[in-house]
């Protein structure tokens, strides 16, 4: 299984880290430089 998919309960989770020289362009709600992005996954079950 990739590293980059996580599962939590029945929902799985697509995970990257944001490269140094793009994190400016991926501000947090807060204006800090984002580290990753994490998107749940639909798992196409129900």
């Amino acid at each position: 299984m990739a590293t980059h998919l996580t599962k939590v309960g029945a929902t799985y989770y697509f995970r990257r880290v944001v490269p140094d020289e793009l994190r400016p362009y991926f501000p947090t709600k807060s204006g800090k430089p984002r580290v990753e992005l994490i998107f749940p996954r639909n798992s196409g079950r129900g």
